[in-house]
């Protein structure tokens, strides 16, 4: 025992001292995930779009499944197979609601910053274990985009935990049924959403890298490979002519849906990862000086090239959409890495001096950063409280419908819909159906979206209810604290 270890039990009576010592080690961790779920919790806001959509898909599929319609075709445009997480969130919607459904992220958060922190004690050693799992723990939990997708009801954190979650198996353990376990998790991410796909053969790569023999880290790798396919490929092939369409859209074939050039999009990463990742590079070389090793060069390579891949996606499409949230896979891969900074500098002040000053602006940034992650969506309580006011039954639409139609459960006769189907179809079939009138109300949106199509289309749609006879403007409200533009509600005359 350390001798912090000894005076933290001697506060300890005498008859309890041998417990408190079982559990001593176990502190620094529970402490970090303690200090992870005050931060996250602290967010509040309305639900997100795609918190909405995938938990209201979730209900439509379980009301199909108990003899009521048939639910619309959501896998032609979800990242993620809809039967996977929006079931889950929707029986956990029913239960406790939205916030348990986000309580439930926050916990496989949990399990992803412990992840990293096993990860984080296998590169530094035994001698150095103890010390480097609950500061890659704290690395992982004090980064803007951990904190928001813990408090984030959407196919992220289920995902996330997978793909870190088979990576930690293959790197730390070394039978082959935890390669076998590895490949059905790592499988399982790519079900949840589809950017998991991709880091399949990241947990392959470490499976091999990891084992000290080339032989026996040829199998394992195989191992997490083959369980990994055949555990998509289940999933997949019954499903392929229904999800097709989803995997193009939102991976293999997207394209930016809300364009910035490439120097905002690398001073958005600047801010949300730029000391972890130069933290990560300092950890790599500490690592292999110290290991003079080529293996774990290529490890560490490995782990910052996976923290970078959906980045450089992201950045090299030029889409804004996600790519702050998406940062929770930098976050993970690169603080086991940046743990190493922190606890193998040989001078022994140095790492102390590394640990608090790094959390210090760690805390300050994640706070930051995951407060404006979490009200970038604006507020449209007040608009949906005005249409609930005016009961009138009816279609309704407006960006957003996905969230809007999530507080209108209440009120079956409204039914939302997005405006992107009938802006696909033309200025023409715009004037159509605001001349007959089709929605009870419509719900509108100022300012720049980062898309030029869909911009256009909404001036337009100003113009033709502003025109109208046979819609008036039933209010107007700020979109959120950070943004000077406003909602604007037209509603059908009676």
């Amino acid at each position: 025992m350390t001798l912090a270890g000894a005076i933290a039990t001697s506060m300890v009576p005498a008859r309890h001292r041998s417990r408190a010592a079982q559990w001593l080690p176990y502190l620094p961790a529970a402490v970090v995930l303690a200090v992870q779920a005050v931060l996250t919790l602290r967010l509040d806001n309305i639900a997100n779009v795609d918190e909405a959509l995938y938990i209201n898909a979730g209900h439509a599929y379980i009301a199909e499944w108990s003899g009521g319609p048939k639910a619309p075709d959501y896998g032609g445009f979800f990242s993620g197979f809809p039967l996977a997480y929006p079931v889950f969130g929707a029986v956990i919607d029913h239960f406790g609601g939205l916030e348990a459904a986000r309580v439930a992220s926050l916990l496989l958060t949990f399990v992803a910053v412990a992840c990293c922190g096993s990860i984080a004690a296998w590169l530094a050693g035994p001698d150095r274990a103890t010390v480097a799992r609950p500061v890659a723990m704290a690395f992982a939990a004090l980064a803007g985009p951990t904190l928001f997708v813990g408090n984030l009801a959407t196919f992220d954190a289920p995902c996330a935990v997978a793909v870190i979650g088979s990576a930690a198996l293959a790197m730390t353990r070394r039978s082959y049924a935890t390669a076998v376990l590895a490949g059905v998790i790592a499988g399982a991410g790519a079900v949840v959403k589809y950017t998991g796909a991709p880091f399949i053969l990241v947990t392959a790569g470490l499976a091999l890298l990891c084992e000290p023999t080339v032989r026996r880290g040829i199998a394992r790798a195989l191992v997490v490979l083959t369980t990994a396919v055949a555990s998509v490929l289940a999933v997949y092939l019954p499903n392929a002519s229904w999800i097709n369409g989803g995997i193009a859209f939102t991976t293999t074939n997207r394209e930016a849906h809300n364009y910035r050039d490439l120097t905002f999009l690398l001073g958005e990463y600047l801010l949300g990862m730029g000391l972890l990742t130069a933290l990560a590079l300092a950890g790599l070389i500490l690592l292999v000086r110290r290991t003079r090793t080529v293996r774990h060069a290529l490890i560490g390579c490995a782990m910052i090239g996976a923290g970078l891949a959906v980045s450089v996606s992201q950045g090299r499409l030029h889409e804004y959409t996600s790519f702050n949230k998406h940062l929770i896979f930098t976050a993970l891969f690169l603080a086991p890495l940046a743990a190493q900074a922190a606890v193998l500098p040989r001078v022994r002040l140095v790492r102390p001096a590394v640990i608090v000053l790094s959390l210090y602006l760690l805390t300050v940034g994640a706070l930051y950063r995951s407060d404006f992650m979490y009200h970038e969506w604006p507020d449209f309580s007040p608009v949906v409280e005005r249409i609930h006011q005016i009961d009138q039954p009816g279609i309704y639409m407006g960006i957003g419908g996905h969230a809007m139609a999530y507080y209108s459960k209440d009120y079956p006769e409204m039914e939302w819909v997005e405006p992107f189907t009938l802006y696909g179809s033309g200025p023409g079939q715009m004037r159509e159906e605001v001349a007959e009138a089709r929605y009870a109300g419509i719900v509108l949106t100022t300012g720049a979206t980062g898309s030029d199509a869909l911009d256009r289309n909404t001036a337009l749609m100003l113009d033709l209810l502003g025109k109208s006879p046979d819609y008036e403007l039933a209010g107007r409200w700020p979109k959120h604290r950070y943004d000077t533009n406003e909602f604007y509600l037209y509603m059908r005359r009676s």
